[in-house]
């Protein structure tokens, strides 16, 4: 495992970050250093935040700064000679609905006309692959996924859109993701999840979490509308 560097982001925190790109490899360290991580240093660790290329430690506030240094040299130097097959457990694959009707897809048409692609190809292209959840953020529970089919990169819209409903899928760049809520977006829309990503009630509260693998599953708009959370089990 090859690291670019380590440093704080506050007295208790340190974030590690790979010299790698964007991308499986760097998935697999990064889930390497995590499971390390939460094996040596757990009881003193209040969360894990794991990025594209990057991992940040939050620390109880009982340590002394030395001992924090001490205790991720440590566990660099661990993870450098450990293989990663010793360590990462392959995560199950999570089956996500998704609805492409064009009640729920606002962005499909002119994203056909730009792309010069059926709306019907984007379809299929998007919901064929097993994408990998590589963060969590923007809001509460939001999953950024890849990569995408190159067929459907796409930049983000110039002007975002005042309000995109939760549960829409939508893509941009080499990425596709999931709006958990209602909220101002940039992101191509092009279909709606009857899922709810995030659940204060739920444990774990996010449905997706860093590290997991998604497969889209398409569904009609009856579907949706009929779908119940018991219909992923």
């Amino acid at each position: 495992m090859a690291f670019f560097r380590w440093y704080p982001l506050h007295d208790y925190a340190v974030t590690i970050e790979l010299d790698l790109p964007m991308g499986s490899v760097a998935k697999e360290n990064i889930q390497q250093l995590r499971q390390l991580a939460v094996d040596q240093l757990g009881e003193h660790l209040i969360d894990l935040v794991p990025s594209y290329t990057s991992l940040t430690l939050c620390f109880r506030p009982k340590k002394s700064w030395t001992s924090f240094t001490q205790a991720i040299e440590q566990l660099l130097s661990v993870a450098a000679t450990t293989p990663s097959s010793q360590v990462i457990k392959e995560s199950a694959i999570k089956n996500v609905p998704v609805c492409y009707d064009v009640d729920f897809a606002t962005d499909l048409e002119n994203l056909s006309s730009y792309l010069k692609i059926s709306i019907e190809n984007i379809i299929e292209i998007h919901h064929q692959p097993i994408y990998q959840v590589y963060a969590v953020g923007f809001t509460p529970g939001f999953p950024y996924l890849g990569e995408i089919n190159k067929q459907l990169v796409v930049p983000r819209k110039e002007i975002p859109s005042p309000r995109i409903q939760a549960g829409s899928v939508a893509i941009a760049h080499h990425q596709t993701g999931i709006y958990p809520f209602s909220t101002p977006g940039g992101w191509h829309v092009i279909g709606r999840t009857p899922i709810s990503l995030f659940d204060k009630n739920r444990s774990p509260v996010c449905f997706l979490e860093t590290g997991d693998q998604v497969k889209f599953i398409r569904i009609t708009k009856t579907e949706f509308e009929n779908w119940h959370e018991s219909s992923l089990s």
